[in-house]
């Protein structure tokens, strides 16, 4: 089902731990494609959203990004809003392609999202993740 407009509960999971060692180095490749994340903390936010998964509608897509050599992978992105203790905040959904991933792979509900550091934002907090224009097609 595309929906407009989807709000999704969620709670902030631990990662694998990888991103504060790859974001740094995946910067520059992106922005040599047009993508700037240079305004995010060099991590990634880690939410188990409440449904069972999902999948994005449109986004913009990376292919062939050769970052760790001899490690190419293709990453899609997606603007959304994350709602924290009645704030939002501008996120990009960051999803590395599981068939050029070589490993680290997230539960299907599992999303990884940059976004500037968040104050007071910890492991077990209730977030919600706001996308718009039919941004994404929840799984069922």
């Amino acid at each position: 089902m595309i929906a407009q407009n989807v709000s999704i509960a969620g709670t902030v999971v631990s990662g694998h731990g990888q991103a504060a060692r790859t974001i740094p180095r995946q910067t520059p490749l992106f922005l040599n494609r047009g993508l700037d994340i240079s305004w995010c903390h060099p991590a990634t936010l880690n939410v188990a959203l409440d449904v069972e998964g999902f999948r994005l509608v449109n986004p913009l897509t990376l292919t062939n990004v050769c970052w760790d050599d001899p490690i190419c992978e293709d990453f899609s992105f997606c603007p959304a809003k994350l709602e924290f203790a009645e704030s939002f905040h501008d996120v990009l959904v960051y999803q590395p392609h599981p068939e050029t991933k070589p490993d680290h792979f997230q539960p299907a509900n599992v999303v990884e999202l940059l976004a500037k550091y968040i104050e007071g934002l910890k492991i077990g907090a209730a977030v919600r993740i706001h996308f718009g224009g039919s941004r994404i097609r929840l799984l069922s």
